[in-house]
């Protein structure tokens, strides 16, 4: 019985092959030519586009940036707390997404700078910085394990 399954299973298997390698090769005797590139006709236009763009684009960025630093802080009291509860490995893991919001929150203020840059905008004003998020606490020697 199961080398019945086997030989329906190699002949099916052949048949697929067979069948999808022929209609490959039958495809590839007609020759297709690849797309032409073309070069916008005015590359400055392209800036302009997106710099049309750029001050919804820098509100939401913005909106982004005041959340993450909302989580951050969150963070850090978690962390505090972890370390003042004797948690040493739940701090570990606190800390490494405390680091790891900071390096998006750092990329993120950078795009934004670097939009403000380009398109010329003026700069945000004092409610609307980036603000920077809150030290990191350092880690206590943890006694009593």
């Amino acid at each position: 019985m199961n080398t019945k399954k086997l030989l329906a299973a190699v002949v099916t298997t052949g048949a697929l092959c067979v069948g999808t390698a022929s209609a490959a090769f039958a495809d590839a005797s007609t020759p297709v030519a690849p797309p032409a590139v073309t070069a916008p006709a005015n590359p400055g236009n392209a800036t302009r586009t997106s710099c049309t763009k750029a001050p919804g684009r820098l509100a939401r960025a913005q909106e982004h940036v005041e959340r993450l630093n909302r989580r951050i802080q969150v963070l850090h009291q978690a962390d505090h707390k972890a370390r003042a509860g004797n948690h040493p490995k739940l701090a570990a893991r606190i800390e490494a997404r405390i680091d790891r919001l900071q390096r998006l929150h750092d990329r993120l203020a950078d795009l934004m700078t670097r939009v403000e840059h380009r398109c010329n905008l003026p700069a945000p004003t004092a409610g609307t910085a980036p603000s920077t998020p809150l030290p990191t606490t350092p880690p206590t020697s943890g006694a009593g394990r």
